[in-house]
């Protein structure tokens, strides 16, 4: 028998707890993203498939989008945080730098250091270019067996 009287044995506090809801399947009209880098740490892990929901393509503040750079014939693709500022939308990865201090700290043990970007405009003709890029917003992430990888990461 277990012992409950101890916070790190309570049930709830077994294992990882996860920000996003996990599912066991695809629903319906969404598609899964391998996740190749830890830039979306701690929301995403390398190797989970992110569950990302196409017809969400509205920026939503604080919200993880897959996002689409560059031209047609050489996209780069990758997950990116979402925020509203005064100035308009940014986007950046989420596992970033917060403070001067953990970007010095980043340049110290000469890891990269990862930009931000914006801002994209709220008002006037290009009022919707943000939401152009965005190819959906990330609404979870898909629990798979290792007999569902090879299949779902020839989808990506």
């Amino acid at each position: 028998m277990t012992e409950l009287n101890h916070i790190s044995n309570l049930p709830a506090c077994r294992g990882e707890m996860r920000a996003v809801p996990v599912f066991g399947e695809l629903p319906p009209g969404c598609h899964a993203e391998l996740v190749a880098d830890d830039r979306s740490e701690p929301i995403l892990h390398i190797g989970e498939f992110a569950v990302v929901d196409p017809d969400q393509c509205e920026p939503i503040n604080g919200a993880i989008f897959r996002i689409r750079y560059g031209e047609p014939g050489r996209y780069r693709r990758e997950f990116v945080q979402v925020w509203r500022r005064d100035d308009g939308w940014w986007t950046a990865p989420y596992n970033r730098p917060r403070s001067l201090e953990e970007a010095e700290k980043l340049i110290w043990e000469r890891r990269m250091l990862v930009c931000k970007d914006g801002p994209y405009p709220t008002t006037g003709p290009n009022v919707g270019y943000l939401a152009s890029l965005l190819e959906g917003r990330v609404i979870g992430i898909l629990e798979s067996t290792a007999r569902d990888i090879p299949r779902l990461a020839a989808r990506s």
